[in-house]
Protein backbone atom coordinates (compact mmCIF):
# COMPACT_ATOMS: atom_id res chain seq x y z
CA UNK A 1 0.00 0.00 0.00
CA UNK A 2 1.26 3.40 -0.78
CA UNK A 3 1.99 6.34 1.46
CA UNK A 4 -0.83 8.86 1.32
CA UNK A 5 -1.18 12.31 2.97
CA UNK A 6 -4.40 13.50 4.54
CA UNK A 7 -7.12 12.75 1.97
CA UNK A 8 -8.92 16.06 2.29
CA UNK A 9 -5.77 18.00 1.33
CA UNK A 10 -4.72 15.87 -1.62
CA UNK A 11 -6.24 17.90 -4.42
CA UNK A 12 -6.29 21.68 -3.97
CA UNK A 13 -3.43 23.19 -5.96
CA UNK A 14 -3.17 20.68 -8.84
CA UNK A 15 -6.87 20.68 -9.64
CA UNK A 16 -7.37 24.42 -9.36
CA UNK A 17 -4.63 24.78 -11.97
CA UNK A 18 -6.31 22.14 -14.11
CA UNK A 19 -9.67 23.88 -14.04
CA UNK A 20 -8.16 27.27 -14.74
CA UNK A 21 -6.24 25.98 -17.74
CA UNK A 22 -9.03 23.62 -18.87
CA UNK A 23 -6.37 21.31 -20.29
CA UNK A 24 -5.91 17.53 -19.98
CA UNK A 25 -3.50 16.35 -17.32
CA UNK A 26 -0.98 13.54 -17.55
CA UNK A 27 -1.55 10.36 -15.55
CA UNK A 28 -0.11 10.41 -12.01
CA UNK A 29 3.59 9.63 -11.83
CA UNK A 30 4.60 6.05 -11.06
CA UNK A 31 4.95 5.45 -7.31
CA UNK A 32 8.34 5.40 -5.66
CA UNK A 33 7.65 2.04 -4.04
CA UNK A 34 6.81 -0.96 -6.25
CA UNK A 35 3.04 -1.40 -6.56
CA UNK A 36 1.36 -4.34 -4.93
CA UNK A 37 0.63 -7.25 -7.20
CA UNK A 38 -2.79 -7.05 -8.82
CA UNK A 39 -4.81 -10.01 -7.57
CA UNK A 40 -6.64 -12.20 -10.07
CA UNK A 41 -10.16 -10.95 -10.78
CA UNK A 42 -12.91 -12.83 -8.99
CA UNK A 43 -16.20 -13.86 -10.62
CA UNK A 44 -19.38 -11.93 -9.88
CA UNK A 45 -22.69 -13.51 -8.97
CA UNK A 46 -24.94 -11.28 -11.10
CA UNK A 47 -24.47 -10.26 -14.74
CA UNK A 48 -22.91 -6.83 -15.10
CA UNK A 49 -24.27 -4.15 -17.46
CA UNK A 50 -23.10 -4.56 -21.04
CA UNK A 51 -21.07 -1.32 -20.82
CA UNK A 52 -19.36 -2.18 -17.51
CA UNK A 53 -15.58 -1.82 -17.42
CA UNK A 54 -14.89 -2.62 -13.77
CA UNK A 55 -16.71 -3.92 -10.71
CA UNK A 56 -15.30 -3.54 -7.20
CA UNK A 57 -17.02 -5.01 -4.13
CA UNK A 58 -16.31 -5.10 -0.41
CA UNK A 59 -17.91 -5.34 3.03
CA UNK A 60 -17.71 -2.58 5.63
CA UNK A 61 -18.40 -3.31 9.30
CA UNK A 62 -18.81 -0.50 11.84
CA UNK A 63 -17.82 -0.85 15.46
CA UNK A 64 -21.49 -1.06 16.48
CA UNK A 65 -21.96 -4.16 14.32
CA UNK A 66 -23.60 -2.43 11.34
CA UNK A 67 -22.63 -3.97 7.99
CA UNK A 68 -22.75 -2.50 4.48
CA UNK A 69 -22.21 -4.31 1.19
CA UNK A 70 -20.32 -1.89 -1.05
CA UNK A 71 -20.14 -1.91 -4.85
CA UNK A 72 -18.57 0.24 -7.56
CA UNK A 73 -19.45 -0.26 -11.23
CA UNK A 74 -17.47 1.78 -13.76
CA UNK A 75 -19.21 2.25 -17.11
CA UNK A 76 -17.63 2.88 -20.50
CA UNK A 77 -16.77 6.51 -21.12
CA UNK A 78 -18.92 8.51 -23.53
CA UNK A 79 -18.19 11.59 -25.61
CA UNK A 80 -19.44 14.86 -24.16
CA UNK A 81 -22.15 15.12 -26.84
CA UNK A 82 -23.18 11.45 -26.94
CA UNK A 83 -26.96 11.44 -26.38
CA UNK A 84 -26.52 8.58 -23.91
CA UNK A 85 -24.16 10.65 -21.77
CA UNK A 86 -25.40 14.23 -22.07
CA UNK A 87 -26.85 14.08 -18.55
CA UNK A 88 -23.36 13.48 -17.15
CA UNK A 89 -21.95 16.46 -19.02
CA UNK A 90 -24.85 18.60 -17.76
CA UNK A 91 -24.22 17.46 -14.18
CA UNK A 92 -20.57 18.48 -14.44
CA UNK A 93 -21.50 21.91 -15.80
CA UNK A 94 -24.02 22.44 -13.01
CA UNK A 95 -21.70 21.55 -10.14
CA UNK A 96 -18.86 23.61 -11.61
CA UNK A 97 -21.01 26.74 -11.63
CA UNK A 98 -20.15 27.66 -15.21
CA UNK A 99 -16.39 27.12 -14.97
CA UNK A 100 -16.88 24.10 -17.22
CA UNK A 101 -19.49 23.96 -19.97
CA UNK A 102 -20.18 22.59 -23.43
CA UNK A 103 -17.85 24.92 -25.32
CA UNK A 104 -14.94 23.64 -23.24
CA UNK A 105 -15.98 20.02 -23.70
CA UNK A 106 -16.31 20.50 -27.46
CA UNK A 107 -13.00 22.31 -27.90
CA UNK A 108 -11.04 19.89 -25.74
CA UNK A 109 -12.87 16.67 -26.70
CA UNK A 110 -14.01 15.65 -23.25
CA UNK A 111 -15.42 12.29 -22.30
CA UNK A 112 -17.44 11.46 -19.19
CA UNK A 113 -17.19 8.25 -17.19
CA UNK A 114 -20.05 7.24 -14.93
CA UNK A 115 -19.32 5.26 -11.76
CA UNK A 116 -22.30 3.80 -9.89
CA UNK A 117 -21.73 3.51 -6.14
CA UNK A 118 -23.96 1.61 -3.71
CA UNK A 119 -23.88 0.80 0.00
CA UNK A 120 -26.53 -1.73 0.98
CA UNK A 121 -27.29 -2.52 4.66
CA UNK A 122 -27.07 -6.20 5.54
CA UNK A 123 -30.32 -7.51 7.02
CA UNK A 124 -30.27 -8.12 10.75
CA UNK A 125 -27.46 -5.66 11.51
CA UNK A 126 -27.76 -2.31 13.36
CA UNK A 127 -28.22 1.01 11.58
CA UNK A 128 -25.05 2.57 10.23
CA UNK A 129 -23.71 5.02 12.86
CA UNK A 130 -23.50 8.73 12.18
CA UNK A 131 -20.08 10.15 11.49
CA UNK A 132 -18.65 6.99 9.93
CA UNK A 133 -17.75 7.85 6.35
CA UNK A 134 -15.61 6.62 3.46
CA UNK A 135 -13.43 8.65 1.15
CA UNK A 136 -14.14 7.58 -2.42
CA UNK A 137 -11.65 7.22 -5.25
CA UNK A 138 -10.84 8.73 -7.69
CA UNK A 139 -9.84 11.84 -5.80
CA UNK A 140 -10.43 15.17 -7.46
CA UNK A 141 -6.81 15.77 -8.41
CA UNK A 142 -6.41 14.76 -12.04
CA UNK A 143 -10.00 15.03 -13.28
CA UNK A 144 -13.02 17.14 -12.61
CA UNK A 145 -15.47 15.01 -10.61
CA UNK A 146 -19.20 15.47 -10.11
CA UNK A 147 -21.44 13.57 -7.70
CA UNK A 148 -25.11 12.79 -7.36
CA UNK A 149 -27.37 10.79 -5.05
CA UNK A 150 -25.86 9.34 -1.87
CA UNK A 151 -22.35 10.39 -2.90
CA UNK A 152 -21.57 13.72 -1.23
CA UNK A 153 -18.97 16.46 -1.68
CA UNK A 154 -16.28 17.21 0.87
CA UNK A 155 -17.32 20.21 2.96
CA UNK A 156 -14.02 20.48 4.85
CA UNK A 157 -12.41 22.72 2.23
CA UNK A 158 -12.43 26.40 1.35
CA UNK A 159 -16.01 27.42 0.62
CA UNK A 160 -14.88 28.91 -2.71
CA UNK A 161 -13.72 25.49 -4.00
CA UNK A 162 -16.05 24.36 -6.82
CA UNK A 163 -17.87 21.14 -6.08
CA UNK A 164 -16.27 19.50 -9.12
CA UNK A 165 -12.88 20.02 -7.43
CA UNK A 166 -13.86 18.44 -4.12
CA UNK A 167 -13.24 14.88 -3.01
CA UNK A 168 -16.26 12.64 -2.62
CA UNK A 169 -17.57 10.73 0.39
CA UNK A 170 -20.12 8.14 1.35
CA UNK A 171 -21.46 8.48 4.89
CA UNK A 172 -24.00 5.68 5.04
CA UNK A 173 -26.26 3.41 2.99
CA UNK A 174 -27.65 4.51 -0.36
CA UNK A 175 -26.95 4.70 -4.07
CA UNK A 176 -25.17 7.45 -5.94
CA UNK A 177 -23.05 8.36 -8.93
CA UNK A 178 -19.58 9.72 -9.55
CA UNK A 179 -18.91 11.30 -12.94
CA UNK A 180 -15.33 11.83 -14.18
CA UNK A 181 -14.67 14.46 -16.83
CA UNK A 182 -11.56 13.83 -18.94
CA UNK A 183 -10.18 16.04 -21.69
CA UNK A 184 -8.83 14.66 -24.96
CA UNK A 185 -10.59 11.34 -24.49
CA UNK A 186 -13.25 10.97 -27.20
CA UNK A 187 -13.02 9.04 -30.48
CA UNK A 188 -12.77 12.25 -32.51
CA UNK A 189 -9.69 13.08 -34.59
CA UNK A 190 -7.15 14.72 -32.29
CA UNK A 191 -8.30 13.00 -29.10
CA UNK A 192 -5.43 10.90 -27.80
CA UNK A 193 -7.38 9.02 -25.15
CA UNK A 194 -9.97 7.19 -27.20
CA UNK A 195 -12.11 6.54 -24.08
CA UNK A 196 -9.17 4.90 -22.26
CA UNK A 197 -8.28 7.60 -19.74
CA UNK A 198 -10.63 6.18 -17.12
CA UNK A 199 -7.87 3.60 -16.59
CA UNK A 200 -5.49 6.31 -15.32
CA UNK A 201 -7.55 6.48 -12.11
CA UNK A 202 -7.70 4.57 -8.84
CA UNK A 203 -11.18 3.30 -7.87
CA UNK A 204 -12.53 2.30 -4.48
CA UNK A 205 -12.70 3.67 -0.97
CA UNK A 206 -10.85 4.04 2.30
CA UNK A 207 -12.03 4.68 5.84
CA UNK A 208 -8.82 6.45 6.91
CA UNK A 209 -7.79 10.08 6.72
CA UNK A 210 -4.08 9.21 7.02
CA UNK A 211 -2.41 5.91 6.25
CA UNK A 212 -1.37 5.11 9.83
CA UNK A 213 -4.98 4.91 11.06
CA UNK A 214 -6.44 1.52 11.92
CA UNK A 215 -10.01 0.16 12.16
CA UNK A 216 -9.85 0.92 15.87
CA UNK A 217 -9.18 4.59 15.01
CA UNK A 218 -11.91 4.91 12.37
CA UNK A 219 -14.50 2.50 13.76
CA UNK A 220 -14.78 0.74 10.38
CA UNK A 221 -13.30 -2.57 9.24
CA UNK A 222 -13.09 -3.37 5.53
CA UNK A 223 -13.18 -6.99 4.33
CA UNK A 224 -13.99 -9.19 1.32
CA UNK A 225 -12.45 -6.73 -1.15
CA UNK A 226 -12.59 -8.11 -4.71
CA UNK A 227 -12.77 -6.80 -8.26
CA UNK A 228 -13.19 -7.87 -11.86
CA UNK A 229 -12.14 -6.07 -15.05
CA UNK A 230 -14.48 -7.01 -17.89
CA UNK A 231 -13.34 -7.81 -21.42
CA UNK A 232 -14.61 -4.38 -22.42
CA UNK A 233 -12.60 -2.86 -19.58
CA UNK A 234 -9.45 -4.57 -20.82
CA UNK A 235 -10.16 -3.36 -24.34
CA UNK A 236 -10.13 0.21 -23.02
CA UNK A 237 -6.98 -0.04 -20.92
CA UNK A 238 -8.15 -1.58 -17.64
CA UNK A 239 -6.13 -4.12 -15.67
CA UNK A 240 -2.76 -3.19 -17.17
CA UNK A 241 0.59 -3.96 -15.55
CA UNK A 242 0.63 -0.41 -14.17
CA UNK A 243 -2.44 -1.09 -12.03
CA UNK A 244 -2.24 -2.08 -8.37
CA UNK A 245 -4.66 -3.63 -5.90
CA UNK A 246 -4.91 -2.44 -2.28
CA UNK A 247 -6.79 -4.84 -0.01
CA UNK A 248 -6.46 -4.01 3.69
CA UNK A 249 -8.71 -3.75 6.73
CA UNK A 250 -9.14 -0.02 5.99
CA UNK A 251 -9.06 0.26 2.17
CA UNK A 252 -10.31 -1.45 -0.97
CA UNK A 253 -8.84 0.09 -4.13
CA UNK A 254 -7.79 -0.94 -7.62
CA UNK A 255 -6.45 0.94 -10.62
CA UNK A 256 -3.63 3.30 -11.46
CA UNK A 257 -1.82 3.85 -8.14
CA UNK A 258 -1.92 7.15 -6.33
CA UNK A 259 1.16 9.36 -6.46
CA UNK A 260 2.75 9.26 -2.95
CA UNK A 261 4.50 12.61 -3.54
CA UNK A 262 1.22 14.59 -3.71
Amino acid sequence: MFSRPIVAAALAAPLILMLAACAPTAPPAAPVDPPTTVAPPEPVADPLPADALLQLTATATADNGAVLDLEFIVHKSLAWDDPAGVANADLMSNVCDGSLENSVYEEQLWSFTQVDVSATPVDGTPAWPEGKRFSLFPLAWSNAIAADGAVVDDQDVDIATPFCLRNKYLDGPGEGTIVLGQAGDTDAVGAAGGFSRWANNNFGFTSVEVQSQTPADTGITVSDCAYVVTDLGKEFGGGSDSWSFTNTDTSCEVGYPLDPTV
